[in-house]
């Protein structure tokens, strides 16, 4: 489940899981960041990385802003 999302500001991410052969319930929420590309490119950047390559799934259909996945490829 998601917190409220606002544009450029942190929210959470909770989730409860259980365990089919124990019955064990593992419940954790992390902060997350909607970055937008452009705000990704840009860390990317100032991190060191000079290529970045994005896909928006695992098959490697290349990235859109409709993807439901950003998969970041990155090198020096």
């Amino acid at each position: 489940m998601y917190s409220s999302v606002k544009q450029g500001a942190e929210f959470q991410f909770s989730a409860i899981l259980t365990t089919k052969k124990t019955g064990e319930v593992l419940e954790n929420t992390v902060s997350l960041y909607p970055y937008t590309m452009e705000e990704l490119l840009l860390l990317i950047k100032q991190a060191g990385f000079a290529n970045a390559d994005f896909y928006g799934s695992f098959n490697g259909t290349l990235w859109t802003p409709d993807s439901f996945l950003t998969i970041g490829v990155v090198s020096l």
